[in-house]
């Protein structure tokens, strides 16, 4: 669960500073022009204050915007990990979990948010129901010829499953080193297997 309370932080880091810059942007052109109408005696003086009140009134709008996001990223996420819940309560019984955590897979230009789990035969993805691409993907662990880290867009998030066949799987994960690590683990066990 700490890693939702990081990733909700994370995001709404990110839209608080995008948010931020935009309002600045948009007061650039408001903010020096007021103070120039209301100290038309002192021009010079109007352009300073409205660039520092439009500095103030973005830092503020980003940070208000950023909070906001982050605590409704945070509930949308806690809510989806007791969705997935029942799932890996099965899995445990069954002895078959060693990995999990909420993930995107990305199909085409839509990352589609959901569940993905590591169990000891397969890599799983369920995705939740409020996605337009509403899907579930198992990649049994034999199939899986490398698992790398990788950028997908500004955060360092990305995790490829490449396959035998050279198809690659793109995901975006928390922890993706963890994940690599974890794969990587669990194909040496099953490659391992004697075969019968």
């Amino acid at each position: 669960m700490q890693s939702h309370k990081k990733s909700a932080v994370r995001l709404g880091i990110y839209f608080g500073l995008i948010m931020a810059a935009m309002a600045g942007l948009l007061g650039l052109c408001l903010f020096p022009a007021l103070g120039c109408f209301i100290f038309s005696d002192a021009i010079l003086f109007g352009i300073i204050l409205g660039l520092i009140l439009d500095v103030i009134a973005a830092l503020f709008f980003g940070a208000a915007c950023g909070l906001v996001y982050g605590l409704i990223m945070g509930a949308f996420m806690e809510t989806k990990a007791k969705e997935f819940a029942p799932m890996r309560a099965d899995y445990i019984e069954q002895r078959r979990l060693f990995f999990d955590g909420p993930a995107n897979h990305m199909m085409g230009k839509e990352g589609v948010g959901g569940w993905m789990f590591l169990l000891n035969d397969t890599l799983y993805f369920k995705s939740h129901q409020q996605n337009v691409q509403v899907h579930e993907l198992g990649i049994p662990l034999a199939n899986i010829c490398k698992v790398e880290c990788t950028k997908r867009g500004i955060h360092n998030t990305g995790l490829d499953v490449t396959l035998m066949d050279g198809t690659v799987e793109k995901y975006v994960v928390n922890d993706r080193e963890v994940w690599v690590q974890k794969i990587n683990e669990a194909c040496r066990r099953v490659h391992n297997q004697p075969h019968a």
